[in-house]
């Protein structure tokens, strides 16, 4: 018999949007716990179609995590199929929180990052609630300011949009061949489901277009330049602005500390609920098995054992099925 998939609002989406190179394969990965996608230590890690993988959760509820190609190539009918894969996740899963992640070059922002998220919000005005921002691949020993200038500069590119500091999480560098990179990744995606369960699903609704060709990149990255030179004039404003970003981010950090403590106790009891989920399954799967032998034992001797149709009516329900390697959906779905 076939199984129906879920309704609609039975699937939440965590669709991650970014230009290609930001790291949306590795943190995608991250949120999962596997490696799922490619990523930018893999050969051909370009993501050119929509991918998503699974997660089922509580009460037939799905958690779809998407990672989607970037929208900025150098030809226009990449850019057209990027913008179509994009309308096609979102149109396959409405009901979603979207993480923008921003790649950086030095502790600047990448003006075709700025160029891609304002194409992206225009064409779906996303709700603040399912919104909220990765800074992805700092430097781990970067300078105390580092973010905070990162976060500055990004205020005056998305002028007249404001996004608050807890928006925001700064995931660093991990080489993944290096002897603690396990104990390394456990940090990023702490933060990672922190930042999502502080975040609430919506519908993702598309307004227009998403409105990018090619012969337009020039001109909007040189408005764009010109902007963010216009608002280094002031260097005293400027300085005093990144100093006071700076003291919010480490207060931000202290919370973050806290809630991640508390998002632990959260993980330590869906770790007992699987340990106890998987006794059960293997349990049940062991009286399935013990039920089957009796039933040919008693067939071979063509005496029917009394207590096997009360098992055999039990393990017909089939045992109770978990995904043991993901719990993130029941987690992150309310």
């Amino acid at each position: 018999m076939a199984t129906s998939a879920p309704p609609k609002q039975q699937q939440v989406g965590i669709i991650i949007l970014g230009n290609a190179g930001a790291g949306k394969s590795f943190l995608c990965n991250l949120l999962i716990g596997g490696e799922r996608f490619k990523t930018a230590f893999s050969p051909r890690s370009v993501t050119t179609r929509t991918e998503f993988h699974r997660i089922n959760g509580d009460n037939g509820k799905q958690l779809l995590v998407y990672n989607i190609p970037g929208l900025i190539e150098s030809n226009q009918e990449r850019i057209n199929e990027n913008k179509r894969e994009i309308k096609k996740a979102f149109k396959d899963c409405p009901y979603s929180i979207v993480l923008f992640v921003w790649g950086n070059n030095g502790g600047r922002i990448q003006n075709d990052d700025v160029i891609t998220f304002k194409a992206l919000y225009a064409a779906y005005q996303f709700p603040e609630s399912s919104l909220a921002f990765v800074v992805n691949n700092l430097p781990a020993n970067r300078p105390v300011e580092y973010d905070a200038a990162f976060v500055v500069a990004l205020e005056d590119a998305l002028t007249p949009q404001k996004y608050p500091i807890e928006e925001f999480i700064f995931v660093e560098q991990i080489d993944p061949q290096s002897a603690d990179a396990k104990q390394k990744f456990e940090r990023p995606r702490l933060l990672l489901l922190q930042l999502i369960d502080e975040h609430q699903p919506a519908p993702q609704v598309q307004h227009q277009d998403i409105q990018l060709d090619l012969g337009q990149l020039d001109e909007l990255r040189k408005i764009l330049q010109e902007q963010m030179e216009a608002a280094k004039i002031d260097q005293e404003a400027l300085l005093a602005r990144i100093a006071a970003t700076t003291k919010s981010i480490e207060a931000l950090r202290e919370a973050n500390k806290r809630q991640i403590h508390k998002l632990k106790k959260r993980l330590k009891k869906k770790d007992a609920k699987i340990e106890w989920l998987t006794d059960k399954l293997e349990k049940t799967q062991r009286e399935h098995e013990e039920s089957e032998k009796n039933r040919q034992r008693e067939e071979r001797t063509h005496q029917p054992a009394q207590t096997t149709e009360a098992v055999t009516t039990r393990t017909k329900q089939g045992p109770c099925f978990f995904d043991v390697a993901d719990y993130a959906a029941s987690l992150l779905m309310k």
